[in-house]
């Protein structure tokens, strides 16, 4: 009997050795029924050697269902057949039932999990005694579709009654009927260049770590208007005034307002209709006028002190005074008040947005090579007319918004997994040739789950998914550099997941395009 029990653990041991070398683990099997052909020796752990005429036959089914995801299952066999004993001639029928945990090893990609399992039955034998044995044992399952397998194993069963111990091996066939386990995957996150939470695909300050709701740029003066909307960043202001102080609530930022303590009205700068420009060194320039408005001075010196001078100067000899020459170190045109114009488009180059090439004046002197009213500088698409709102980029077609919307549900995935079905080839397709008929777009596509299962398993899922769609496109002739991939596990759900149509509708991958 020793050593009986010795071959079994030294077994056990090597199998658990071999499962931690060779084998990643994952999570226990679901619910299935099996059944095997058993063979019962409660004769050689009495006896020295073992000899087949001592194995007697019986049969089992069992149900299996799993407890944890970590690999435990919980078993209940029941057997029947017959056996010999060492107190009696001949042998004897008995049945026995037994509750057992088995710990499972998988494999991802190779069809076999090896498994040890121990727990409590019993055995009643007919016309005898009915006894408790105590299991511990080693298997193997080998795989040969998702839900059947071939089962083997062996075991050493410590009988409470005298002479009752035992060896069982048996073989057999196990059908899962439940859902396939969710593999694991790895993959790689989004960029995000500045760590702030947000990827670079959606982030509009790359560098600057910021906040999500203001698309990761940040708020210093805490006024609720992000950076680049912000003309006052470091003081809090409303948002009237583009986030700038406003003492006097007219809504003219302190720093244009000349009354920045009384309501006033754009046209006096800030004051009241009835309030004079101020003069405060009396100089009779008012302040606004006043280059030098705390020291009295001359009108020819705009204000400031010095000698009265009988003529002007022309610097730079473009006939106009010093005094009125808006660029009196550059010489220029009269009309444009002695500025230069180097493109000769009408707008002076010191307020020339394309001070090198002609453009309009209502584009600040910019060409708008396609005429959609957006400069070719701020045109994401100069050469193709579209919309201010757009980016000067034309708007995607309703039909093709639709193929898009249509994806979200089409594109279908193995139960579990992240490998695209051959039924989602042909909207992926469409969605290919969408982003070559608009080159200047970007793709975005994020994968989405319902909230079944753990977050992490969700949040992995999610991300291979949309990786999975990435991998597609870009395979179809679709540059990786105009698409980016992410997965949000359950985060942003389109239904409640209290309902199973709720659910399904929220395993989804949606695609989303845009001008960057």
């Amino acid at each position: 009997m020793k050593k009986s029990i010795t071959n079994t653990l030294f077994l056990a041991l090597i199998l658990l050795q071999f499962c931690n070398l060779g084998y990643a683990q994952r999570a226990g099997q679901p619910n299935a029924l099996s059944f095997k052909r058993v063979f019962v020796n409660y004769l050689a752990p009495y006896t020295e050697g073992a000899s087949l005429s001592n194995y007697k036959a019986a049969w089992e089914a069992a149900y299996h269902r799993q407890i944890l995801k970590s690999g435990v299952n919980l078993v209940v066999p029941v057997r029947v057949g017959v056996a010999a004993y060492k107190d009696s001639i001949t042998t004897t029928p008995f049945w026995g039932a037994d509750l057992q945990l088995q710990y499972q090893y998988l494999r991802e990609k190779l069809p076999i999990s090896p498994y040890i399992f121990t727990g409590v039955g019993f055995a009643s034998e007919k016309g005898g005694q009915t006894g408790v044995e105590i299991p511990l044992g080693i298997g193997l399952e080998i795989y040969f579709n998702k839900q059947a397998a071939l089962q083997f194993f062996g075991s050493y069963r410590f009988g409470l009654q005298e002479s009752r111990n035992n060896l069982q091996h048996g073989v057999g066939f196990k059908y899962i009927i439940g859902k396939t386990p969710v593999e694991k995957p790895m993959v790689d996150m989004p960029k995000d260049s500045d760590g702030d939470g947000v990827i670079d695909a959606d982030d509009k300050c790359l560098t600057i770590p910021g906040l999500k709701k203001y698309n990761g740029c940040p708020d210093a003066d805490g006024d609720g208007i992000p950076e680049y909307d912000d003309l006052c960043p470091d003081q809090a202001g409303p948002k009237e005034t583009k986030g700038c102080p406003d003492r006097d609530k007219d809504g003219i930022a302190d720093f244009q307002d000349d009354c920045p303590d009384v309501p006033g009205v754009k046209a006096k700068k800030g004051c009241p209709e009835d309030v004079k420009p101020k003069d405060t060194d009396g100089d009779g320039i008012t302040d606004d006028m006043d280059k030098c408005p705390t020291v009295a001075g001359l009108k020819s010196l705009m204000g400031c002190p010095g000698e009265e001078k009988s003529n002007d100067q022309d610097s730079d000899g473009d006939g106009v005074m010093d005094s009125k020459d808006k660029c009196p170190k550059l010489a220029g045109l009269k009309y444009l008040e002695g500025c230069p114009d180097s493109d000769d488009d009408g707008v002076a180059d010191n307020e020339d947005r394309c001070p090198t090439i002609a453009g309009k004046k209502a584009l600040k002197g910019c060409p708008d090579t396609d005429g959609d009213g957006v400069s070719d500088l701020d045109d994401k698409c100069p050469l193709v007319a579209g919309t201010p709102a757009n980016k000067g980029c034309p708007e995607i077609e309703k039909e093709e918004k639709a193929v898009l919307d249509f994806a979200m549900k089409a594109v279908q995935f193995d139960l579990g997994k992240w490998t695209l079905r051959p039924e989602s080839y042909p909207i992926l397709d469409k969605i290919v040739n969408i982003l070559k008929k608009y080159p200047e777009y970007s793709l975005a596509i994020y994968g989405h789950t319902d909230n079944s299962g753990k977050e992490e398993t969700n949040q992995k899922l999610s991300n291979s998914r949309a990786r999975s769609c990435f991998e597609y496109l870009e395979s179809k002739g679709i540059s990786s550099k105009r698409m980016v991939s992410r997965g949000f596990g359950s985060e942003h759900p389109l239904h409640p997941n209290t309902t199973e149509s709720g659910r399904i509708l929220n395993r989804r991958v949606e695609f989303i395009m845009s001008v960057q």
